[in-house]
């Protein structure tokens, strides 16, 4: 139950690490980025089974698609409205909207069904579970690693930090919060077409699925501390294990439980267990 409880929480901590680099940079919400990791889906079920591209080119196709669009949608509206918190989160939700009905417009409301693009299962650690799983996880630290690498060890990522601080002095130093812009979002986009593309096939494909990622990903920056990585990772860990023991003795609750454990975190560390 323990590893199963870590596999759940590392299966969502991707979309949440983008999540959080969006809130900790520019500190608004990106309410349509649920909506990316759902578009993302279509567009794998569309490359992979409709147009018959071969796994691997329709991932690549996917992940570069997303990440433009995230591009488009951070560019008109977070960038050009970031100071305005509250329309920022009424625009993005919008665009929310407007992709679920779009999908289910293009795609009807049938759920679709994207397969695992590896078979078979392994037993590690006691716990048996398909390959496909296993991949995810492996593939969720490196790319929280390589993230972590970008974001402190190059100049842009570095860049991001002083902006997330205070945009004037970035502009002092000669850091473009357009060019940052760019970086963010399609780093962001990779990561939502990334974790999309390797969880739906464990679920259903259909026009509100990016709604769960999206709560998740807002209660693990609550969670974990507002523009901390390391904490988006721990707190999806966190939520994955709460929400597997609870399932296993009361299910009616394995929801709500993530809740109350970020309501007493908050009330007694108000900006979140690794927040600063």
């Amino acid at each position: 139950m323990l590893i199963r409880g870590i596999i759940l929480g590392l299966i969502y901590s991707l979309p949440a690490v983008g999540f959080t680099i969006i809130f900790g940079v520019y500190n608004v919400l990106h309410c349509a980025y649920g909506a990316l990791y759902m578009v993302a889906a279509y567009l794998a079920f569309t490359y992979f089974v409709t147009l018959g591209l071969p796994y691997y080119g329709a991932l690549v196709v996917t992940i570069l698609t997303t990440a433009v669009l995230n591009l488009v949608i951070m560019y008109l509206v977070i960038y050009n409205f970031r100071k305005d918190v509250e329309k920022v989160l009424l625009m993005t939700f919008c665009i929310a909207i407007i992709f679920e009905e779009a999908c289910t417009i293009i795609y009807g409301p049938v759920w679709k069904n994207l397969p695992c693009f590896i078979e078979g299962s392994i037993e590690i650690f006691g716990v048996t579970e398909s390959l496909h799983v296993w991949l995810i996880c492996l593939c969720a630290i490196i790319a929280f690693a390589i993230t972590m690498l970008l974001l402190n060890k190059t100049k842009t990522g570095k860049s991001l930090y002083v902006i997330s601080w205070s945009e004037s002095l970035g502009s002092m130093y000669g850091i473009s919060v357009r060019r940052s812009v760019i970086y963010v979002s399609l780093l962001t986009g990779m990561l939502a077409a990334l974790s999309s593309i390797f969880i739906t096939p464990l679920y259903l494909v259909s026009p509100s699925m990016g709604w769960r990622p999206l709560i998740f990903s807002f209660m693990a920056v609550c969670l974990g501390g507002t523009g901390s990585l390391f904490g988006a990772m721990f707190a999806s860990i966190i939520l994955g294990l709460a929400e597997t023991f609870v399932a296993s003795y009361m299910p009616a609750f394995s929801t709500s439980v993530g809740l109350i454990i970020i309501v007493v975190i908050l009330l007694i560390k108000p900006k979140g267990l690794f927040g600063k």
